[in-house]
């Protein structure tokens, strides 16, 4: 009720903010809260004439009132609830439009199609031109191809001429020929037979030895299983036995079982009673932990008057702390005074080194002296034909036996500005001279004595020079060539061309290379092209390694072909990048020492298609400056330079490495003309000598040789001593701050122990004046004794009943040994034991058994091995015998057939030019096949070409038309489907948008159209709910005062009845009214009930 009178007031007040309601019926709400408000008896008093039929009658009239204004409620709600629904929907596709046409780009897909087209047109086109560079080379490819044919053809005609001419001079030599060639074919056939019969007495020997050990193995099972099956017949036997003792001793338990219920009875009895002494036990043990708690808290409370107080504790700690902080420090100091002493011990030591040197500096100095003495009057005392000997070899010894200026062969090129002397005025006389580059090895700053040099600097200095002399020898020359067939290996595995040497690249390779090693990275291709531009193509750099290869193709190929695998749209060389991890930990080097890195551009560059020519350049392991330079980690490095078509130089030349290792090798092989005619003068010079003179000359040469040994030796030993004083200077740098720390830890330590020494002192004083109370003491001593008597007194009670326990325990024992000795227990073990050993013995047999069954499987197996083993011997002796009947037989054709006496020589000469016509035809029949595929490709390369302009030509004219589309203009987009439909969308988009806008304004006014009825309907119920509200208010008065009236009726007439007084009132009446009183009743509960089950 009280919700209702809520809801009813907030309804009203919502239809008045509104001003949606019309004033009669805010009066009418009125009307409903004050009879809402009013108590039984002001209701039965505004109603003294109705009945209680026409009060139930009214509640009827007003709960059908009701349920129509309820009615019409939910209707208008529901249409409500519809029309809001539709309105959300219509909304949410409103935006779902207005998006939609925000998304429609047409500029944007005009612009996505021409990038589209122009990317495509651009690959069409770059197609186009390879299928026509392919189709002219394979054009050009077929021409030398016939004219190869036609050349060999020739040859093989000349060869069958001299080989007819051959047969008329030897009569017999085509059937010498014949002959010769059979017996070398028996030869040849019994050679092989031989070699088979050995493969074959080899078989034969492993098939015995393995036709033995399963034999033997055989035997072994066969024990094995005759073993088995009498250990299972024994199981058996047993088996069935344990059966029998099991049912034997499980029937004579059963018998004596039945004997022992008066025994049975008493230990009932004595169970009992232990159970209640247990729990006079627990009880007993409570009182000892409850006594012993007390106990244990007296006892805290004297350790907490014995225990060290708060401030004491502190104090403590500050001795404790002070005492770790002054053991610290005595440590620290003791390492500070040995590294002290580490440090004067290693200045001692190394001024005892210098001192070393700088004498054995002296000793060098003064046999410098001696020896140079020593040659000056040996100088001075020269004949004048020695004089005239040794300048004539100072003069050949200037010039080479042999042509060395193999660089000459690289510098025959046309192409203008790319010569040496062009690369070296650039180095050394253009802004490139001033270019820095970093020395990286340490060995390398020791010999240029810097971290940095300039590239002018480096191309004066022997390091550079060393690495060119090497590159441009005939050893350098022609590893630089192995590299580069080692390369085109590499491409010919994947399919590649072949790529010609070019003279430009191997001067260039060669220059990068010797700069290179100093900064170990691409500098010629990178630093140096930033400042003079020298286009140099592609580069692979390889330091520290004899097998570049092995990384830039076995290993990147291995990486690059996952890649491609697992990542087919990615760029490769970014794959390899972004997937590092993964690949390093999926792909294993097949080349140990190789991998460890995921890039593949080494790769790339290796087999490129478009690449035309090469050129390698080599920085090699090798010793200068008097063995002051080791193998560093930066070689030796490898440097492999690739050009296209558009870095050609004008001019370059081309040649394979074949060609270019002719032209080094006739080269090597002229005299230098010069060193002929001064040799010339040395042999007339040396046979003027005499032998005084010759003498004269080696020891000069010894003396000389020994006093340039003596030389090298200086630098070395002056560069040990500055080496040896700067590491005692930094040594000594050291000291000052040693000795310092020694001091400041000793200041550390005294304060230290002072700090100490006051915090002993304080922790003493608060000791003594801080004593606990003996009194306090002693009377908590008193409570622990006394506690400790309750406690012996708890568990002397305690141990009183576990003794009763204990006695009903013994009586329990002697029950259980009358038992015993009843049989019952020794009965039912022996029938648990029986029943044990049957199992026991049933699943060994079932063992046995399964055991049993795979020996028999093994030796059937074994068996059929064993008879394949004895088929293959059969069959390997036939053939062993078949063959040796053949090579005896071969022996007896050789020996009958007979040779005609012709020369082997011209046999041999017959024999190679028909060998030769033979290589020839297969030639010929090659490269009729080639020429045959080659013009087939040409006709495929053809449609191609007509495929590719025709998509090329189409394309131009769909970019025509995307280039005529006017935006302004819609009547343009017809020129492209794409950009049409495009259009059309958004168009369609706007004309949806606009119904759903006018479907959404239809939908607002009938939501706005229904709120004012809603409002309504709901006033109205809650009339209709008050108004029934009152009628069946009124209804249950009377119906409650009806009641009381029929109960005070029948008491009277109950009383009136015991007193003998007749009743007056009729009878029939009093019936009705009951009926009435009943009915009423159901009905109101009934009603009653409904209305609980709506609110």
């Amino acid at each position: 009720m009280k919700r209702n009178k809520i809801m009813a007031k907030t309804l009203l007040t919502v239809s008045l903010a509104v001003s949606l309601a019309a004033p009669n019926m805010v009066a009418a709400q009125e009307v409903v809260n004050n009879e809402l408000n009013k108590n039984q008896a002001e209701v039965i008093q505004e109603q003294p004439k109705l009945t209680l039929q026409k009060a139930l009658e009214n509640v009827n009239v007003a709960k059908g009132e009701l349920d129509k204004a309820q009615k019409d409620y939910d209707d208008i709600s529901a249409e409500s609830s519809k029309q809001n629904t539709k309105k959300d929907k219509l909304t949410s596709d409103i935006e779902s439009h207005k998006r939609d046409i925000d998304n429609v780009d047409i500029p944007g897909t005009l612009k996505n199609l021409k990038e589209t087209d122009e990317r495509t047109l651009a690959e069409k086109t770059t197609e186009l031109d390879k299928v026509k560079k392919t189709l002219e080379e394979t054009n050009k490819a077929i021409e030398d191809a016939k004219s190869t044919l036609t050349e060999k053809r020739d040859k093989k005609i000349e060869l069958e001429n001299k080989i007819d001419q051959m047969k008329n001079q030897y009569g017999e030599l085509e059937n010498y020929a014949d002959k010769k060639a059979k017996v070398e074919a028996l030869e040849k056939e019994k050679s092989d037979l031989e070699r088979s019969i050995n493969d074959i007495n080899n078989t034969i020997s492993n098939l015995n030895t393995d036709k033995t050990e399963k034999q033997a193995a055989a035997n072994e099972l066969k024990n094995d299983i005759d073993a088995l099956r009498n250990k299972i017949s024994t199981l058996k036997d047993k088996v069935a036995k344990a059966d029998k003792d099991y049912k034997d001793a499980k029937k004579a338990y059963e018998t004596s079982l039945a004997n022992e219920t008066e025994t049975q009875a008493e230990l009932k009895k004595l169970a009992n009673q232990k159970s209640e002494k247990e729990k006079e036990l627990e009880t007993a043990k409570a009182k000892v932990a409850e006594v012993e708690a007390k106990l244990a808290n007296a006892e805290k409370q004297l350790n907490d008057q014995l225990a060290p107080s708060e401030t004491e504790v502190k104090l403590q700690a500050r001795v404790d702390k002070a005492q770790g902080e002054l053991n610290e420090l005595q440590a620290e100091l003791e390492t500070a005074k040995a590294e002290l002493k580490d440090i004067e011990d290693k200045i001692a030591e190394k001024a005892e080194e210098i001192k070393q040197a700088e004498t054995e500096l002296a000793t060098l100095n003064s046999d410098i002296t001696g020896l140079e003495d020593t040659i000056k009057n040996l100088e001075a005392t020269k004949s004048d034909k020695v004089k005239v000997y040794e300048e004539a070899v100072k003069a050949r010894d200037a010039v080479s036996q042999h042509r060395t200026d193999f660089i000459s062969i690289f510098d025959s090129h046309g192409a203008t500005g790319y010569h040496m002397q062009d690369y070296m005025d650039w180095l050394t006389k253009t802004a490139v001279k001033d270019v820095k580059l970093q020395i990286v090895d340490e060995d390398l700053q020791r010999v240029f004595g810097k971290t940095e040099i300039t590239v002018g600097e480096l191309a004066e200095h022997p390091v550079f020079k060393a690495d060119m002399e090497y590159g441009f020898s005939k050893e350098g020359l022609l590893k630089r060539l192995d590299f580069i067939d080692e390369g085109n290996r590499k491409r010919v595995l994947d399919g590649k061309s072949v790529l010609p040497v070019s003279y430009v690249l191997m001067l260039q390779s060669q220059l990068a290379t010797a700069i290179n090693p100093l900064e170990a990275n691409h500098t010629m291709a990178f630093k140096l092209n930033t400042v003079v531009p020298k286009e140099i193509g592609s580069e692979n750099l390889a330091m520290g390694t004899n097998q570049p290869f092995e990384e830039w193709y076995t290993w990147e190929k291995a990486v690059y072909d996952y890649v491609r695998e697992h990542y087919p749209t990615e760029q490769p060389g970014q794959a390899a990048s972004a997937h590092a991890e993964e690949i390093l930990r999926n792909v294993k080097p097949s080349v140990p020492g190789t991998g460890g890195y995921s890039i593949v551009g080494h790769y790339t560059n290796l087999v490129n298609e478009g690449n035309v020519a090469n050129g390698i350049g080599l920085a090699p392991e090798h010793t200068l400056n008097r063995g002051e330079i080791r193998n560093n980690i930066n070689r030796p490095s490898v440097m492999h330079h690739f050009i296209e078509d558009w870095g050609k130089q004008p001019g370059d030349t081309f040649k394979t490495t074949d060609e270019v290792r002719a032209e080094i090798e006739k080269l090597s092989k002229e005299l230098n003309p010069k060193w002929v005619e001064l040799n010339r003068k040395v042999e007339e010079a040396l046979n003027n000598l005499t032998s005084d003179d010759k003498q004269a000359i080696e020891t000069l040469k010894t003396k000389k040789a020994e006093l340039e040994s003596k030389k090298a030796e200086v630098a070395p030993k002056n560069e040990q001593i500055k080496q040896l004083n700067k590491e005692k200077a930094e040594i000594a740098k050291k000291l000052p701050k040693a000795q310092e720390k020694v001091s400041d830890v000793t200041d550390y330590v005294n304060w230290t122990k002072r700090d100490l020494d006051n915090a002993q002192k304080a922790l003493d004083r608060y000791k003594e004046s801080h004593k606990p109370s003996q009194a306090v003491i002693d009377g908590i001593k008193k409570l622990i004794e006394g506690y400790k008597a309750e406690v012996e007194q708890a568990k002397g009670k305690e141990a009183t009943i576990e003794n009763d326990i204990n006695t009903i325990k013994a009586r329990q024992a002697e029950l259980k040994e009358v038992l015993d000795r009843a049989g019952v227990t020794d009965k039912e073990n022996a029938m648990n034991d029986k029943k044990a050993e049957f199992d026991r013995l049933t699943n060994e047999l079932a063992t046995k058994s399964e055991e049993l069954k795979t020996k028999q499987s093994e030796n059937e197996t074994l068996a059929k091995e064993i008879a394949k083993l004895d088929s293959e011997l059969t069959e390997a002796n036939s053939t062993k015998s078949e063959k040796a009947d053949r090579v005896t037989k071969i022996d007896e054709e050789i020996a009958g057939i007979a040779l005609p006496n012709i020369d082997e020589n011209v046999y041999n000469d017959y024999k190679a030019k028909k060998d030769e016509v033979t290589k020839l035809a297969s030639d010929i029949e090659k490269l009729n096949s080639d020429v045959s595929n080659k013009e087939a490709l040409v006709n495929e390369l053809r449609k191609n070409k007509q495929i590719l302009e025709d998509g090329v030509n189409k394309l131009r004219d769909e970019l025509n038309n995307l280039n005529a589309i006017d935006l302004n203009d819609s009547a343009t987009f017809s020129l492209n489907a794409t950009v049409l439909a495009e259009y059309n969308r958004g168009e369609l988009l706007k004309t949806e948008l606009a119904l759903l806008e006018r479907e959404l304004k239809a939908t607002e006014d009938a939501i706005e159209e229904l709120n004012p009825k809603l409002i309504t309907a709901k006033l109205i119920l809650d009339e209709k709910q008050a108004e029934y509200e009152k009628h069946y208010k009124i209804y249950l008065a009377l119906k409650a005062e009806e009641d009381a009236k029929v109960k005070a009726e029948l008491e009277i007439a109950s009383n009136k009845s015991k007193k003998g007084v007749p009743n007056t009132r009729d009878e029939n009446e009093l019936g009705t009214s009951v009926a009435i009183l009943l009915g009423t009743t159901a009905l109101a509960s009934a009603m009653a009930r409904k209305k609980k089950e709506e609110e």
